[in-house]
């Protein structure tokens, strides 16, 4: 630093500040800032209950990430990322996808953190008043057979109304949505 010398001035924001103030120590961290770059790191975790927490894979076979469209390795860190508006994409055959777009100030050291979501499947279903709805043998209250959660695999649907019972099976894929409806209707054919 003798160099480029520093002079730092000091100024009081308000009268009657004690003259003990003079001797103390006061430190200041310097960092040049030489380009108009930052640094990012990624920090991802899974969810305590995934299956894949407790998995030995490297993170490549369970997520990529991409920086402005480009694939970013583990670790995931970037020492000098131009400073600027930035597209963040995690993707995944396992997790929700994650876009975010994020800023970088010069000098700026980022830290993004996030935890991967499973994807979650829902179900609506719209059956006539008085149906009784049965998901895997077990009775559905009528509050909740909209946007019921489902885990993936395979599940049977059973409604009942009056004497009648009409039963699906369904096979579900996480992420996807699914609607049950049930008709009921009178055909008449003439010969």
């Amino acid at each position: 630093m003798e160099d480029f010398p520093l002079i730092v001035s000091m100024i009081p924001l308000m009268k009657g500040i004690p003259a003990s103030v003079i001797d103390n120590k006061f430190y200041l961290h310097i960092k040049p800032i030489l380009m108009k770059a930052g640094s990012l790191k990624v920090e991802i975790t899974l969810p305590d209950h995934s299956q894949r927490a407790d998995t030995t894979e490297k993170a490549d076979e369970i997520f990529q990430l991409y920086i402005d469209g480009q694939k970013i390795k583990e670790p995931f860190f970037l020492p000098a990322i131009e400073s600027g508006i930035h597209r963040l994409k995690i993707s995944s055959s396992f997790f929700k996808e994650v876009n975010v777009t994020f800023t970088i100030e010069p000098a700026q050291e980022k830290v993004l953190q996030f935890e991967l979501q499973e994807p979650k499947s829902f179900f609506n279903i719209t059956t006539p008043r008085g149906a009784e709805i049965y998901l895997d043998g077990v009775k559905l209250s009528p509050l909740k057979i909209n946007s019921l959660s489902l885990s993936e695999g395979s599940h049977t649907v059973i409604i009942k109304i009056g004497d009648y019972s009409i039963s699906k099976k369904i096979n579900v894929v996480a992420g996807k949505n699914y609607n049950l409806s049930v008709i009921f209707d009178i055909i008449i054919e003439e010969d």
